[in-house]
């Protein structure tokens, strides 16, 4: 099955070598090509693409890649959100709160961007560790987690849900939705995704891996 990709990009030279990289890599196909916010929003409604791949820095609007994926998030296509670019004092929870599903470095390895885009889904987060290092993340108290929370928030971390988790871990749903549940109020977040991205920021993840 191939994947339909929308590029985001006001630099015309990377957008084309994007959209050739995407047309010549199994399982991909470039839809579209977007210059701007505008475009790229109304490109999205009208293409419908499975995935936008979308630079972090639109002309001389700082951040506009956040806008955009903003826009799309609640036009509510079902698309799938990826950002690249230089990530430098953005806050991490702004990457969550967009609607975007990963950050990624422009400058980076493309078959690594490639099977990324091809990968990316909306329910998980990847953020490149070079990408990962720039951003700003706010302060927050230290979390303790038990030993099976971190075993949970691994395991939340790499996509998957309550029922994958607790078949995996062998234990009940039920627990293991306690198990989310407290790490939800301990990392005061709403959602799984929220928590990933909180927990990330803390360095959590890497510790529970």
């Amino acid at each position: 099955m191939t994947r339909r990709v929308l590029v985001v990009d006001d630099h015309r030279t990377v957008a084309e070598l994007l959209r050739l990289a995407l047309d010549a890599a199994p399982g991909l196909r470039c839809v579209g090509v977007a210059y701007d916010c505008r475009s790229a929003v109304r490109l999205v409604e009208e293409l419908q693409p499975e995935v936008v791949l979308c630079d972090l820095h639109l002309g001389a609007e700082r951040m506009s890649g956040v806008e955009v994926a903003r826009a799309v998030h609640a036009a509510g296509t079902g698309a799938t959100i990826l950002l690249t670019g230089d990530a430098t004092g953005m806050r991490l929870d702004t990457l969550h709160q967009c609607g975007a599903s990963g950050l990624l470095a422009k400058d980076g390895d493309l078959p690594v961007l490639l099977a990324t885009v091809r990968d990316a889904r909306r329910d998980q987060l990847v953020v490149d560790p070079s990408v990962l290092r720039m951003l700003s993340r706010p302060p927050m108290a230290a979390v303790s987690l038990s030993p099976r929370e971190g075993d949970v928030l691994r395991l939340m971390g790499q996509g998957k849900d309550v029922v994958r988790i607790a078949r995996e871990l062998g234990i009940t749903t039920a627990t293991c939705r306690g198990y989310v549940k407290a790490l939800l109020h301990k990392l005061d977040a709403h959602t799984q995704l929220e928590a990933v991205v909180k927990a990330q920021s803390l360095g959590l993840l890497e510790r529970a891996s």
